[in-house]
């Protein structure tokens, strides 16, 4: 007697786009096997390069998606009309996503992608793509708090733009090397003060 067969499942990319995100986050590039991302992705190794190309570029495709879903949300968190109460706000979103027990620690592009940089120009480039763009919308920020009222004339927008992304990654690489959250919300409760005076 024939049995009938079950549809098979149709392929999401974004789903097995983030399955891959996650094996990167949790072991970085060079530590993550095909073997990895195929049991992760539930695909076979020829399905995942037809569909996303080789390791690097899977790893890149990785880097874009999380950098947009960061950047919508940088967006959103600094539309708040304070800049000390935005900035903290900013702080403790980047922190939920650092330490939650749901994700890997730290940040999936600053924990994993600068170990990379000098083997693969092309990730390099990535890393400066997504630290220039992240500065631009500090800036965007702290102008329009500047010409506001909210920030004395003598700050430098640029230079608080990154101070406060260089506090992002140092607070991205003491959550995965283990750092309490008291003590990051600590620190980033320091940085605001300092940057924001």
């Amino acid at each position: 007697m024939n049995r009938a067969r079950g549809r098979p499942r149709k392929f999401d990319s974004n789903e097995a786009l983030g399955n891959a995100l996650m094996v990167f986050w949790s072991k970085g590039f060079s530590g993550t096997s095909l073997d990895d991302l195929a049991s992760a992705m539930e695909m076979k190794r020829p399905s995942i390069y037809n569909a996303f190309g080789d390791k690097q570029s899977l790893y890149r495709a990785a880097l874009d998606a999380f950098q947009s879903k960061l950047s919508g949300g940088l967006a959103a968190l600094l539309q708040e009309d304070d800049p000390k109460t935005a900035l903290r706000r900013f702080f403790n979103s980047a922190l939920d996503v650092y330490t939650t027990g749901e994700t890997p620690l730290g940040c999936f592009i600053f924990c994993t992608a600068p170990a990379e940089a000098i083997a693969h120009p092309d990730v390099r480039a990535d890393i400066l793509e997504i630290t220039t763009n992240t500065d631009k919308a500090l800036k965007r920020f702290y102008d329009s708090a500047q010409n506001a009222g909210q920030l004395p004339p003598a700050t430098d927008p640029m230079i608080a733009a990154q101070l406060t992304q260089a506090t992002l990654h140092s607070l991205a690489l003491r959550a995965r090397a283990g750092q309490s959250r008291p003590s990051l919300n600590k620190m980033a409760r320091g940085a605001v003060e300092m940057i924001c005076r």
